[in-house]
């Protein structure tokens, strides 16, 4: 066995040699050690590179996405409150949006297209 021996000039302990990937943290590749293997992300807060199938990766889609949807779905709500509070009032809110309308419109479609599609990059 590598590395048992009490001999320090013993032939064993020249034969540990660890090279390229032997040296990198698990999940970890390339120079350095500064990528992450295939089939692991980078978890940008602690730093490690996880591996996609583990349950530490499942954990943390789903906690993520508690926590972003319920502040997506407030702010969604919050405007679509003020907008209609705002166009229901005559005067200055009123005549704007009617005279904005089709701009308004597609600024609309074009968040609905943006929302889309990245919900198809995120799944």
């Amino acid at each position: 066995c590598a590395g048992t021996s009490t001999d320090l000039y013993s032939d064993d302990v020249e034969n540990m040699r660890l090279e390229g990937d032997e040296l990198c943290r698990v999940g970890f590749t390339g120079p350095l050690c500064s990528r992450c293997r295939e089939k692991y992300y980078l978890d940008g807060i602690d730093e490690v590179c996880v591996a996609c199938d583990s349950e530490e990766a499942a954990k943390q889609s789903r906690s993520a996405s508690k926590e972003i949807l319920p502040i997506v779905v407030g702010v969604v709500v919050a405007v679509a409150i003020v907008v209609m509070v705002a166009v229901s009032i005559p005067g200055a809110a009123q005549n704007w949006y009617n005279r904005n309308v089709e701009r308004i419109m597609t600024v609309s479609h074009h968040v609905t297209i943006l929302v889309i599609n990245a919900q198809l990059i995120v799944n």
